[in-house]
């Protein structure tokens, strides 16, 4: 994941608001960074964490990625879930531009 940290990182118009070390409370922590989009080991978490995170007040996707980054797969409360088939920098910047859309980004913060 900290790879993953470091190509969001040389996008300009992207934010890390937060990383959880523990993923015990998924829902509280992006009810409190109103993270756009969550990214996890596919390994740390259950469909019910993802259900639950999906269907709580504040709107946001999860991008789940396997432990050895060679899939991925995007997940919105539509239902909808979209496989990545291929995770190099390029497309992970694409599925996140993709799941953000194109509303304005939060400033980034202080």
């Amino acid at each position: 994941m900290e790879m993953i940290g470091q190509i969001i990182a040389k996008e300009p118009d992207f934010v890390v608001v937060g990383a959880i070390p523990e993923c015990t409370d998924l829902t509280s922590a992006v009810q409190r960074s109103q993270a756009d989009l969550l990214i996890v080991e596919q390994s740390s978490v259950t469909q019910a964490d993802v259900g639950a995170v999906l269907s709580c007040s504040y709107p946001t996707k999860i991008l789940t990625i396997s432990g050895n980054g060679e899939c991925g797969a995007l997940n919105e409360l539509r239902p909808h879930r979209e496989a990545l088939l291929d995770i190099s920098s390029a497309s992970l910047i694409a599925a996140i531009r993709a799941a953000i859309g194109p509303k304005a980004l939060k400033p980034r913060l202080q």
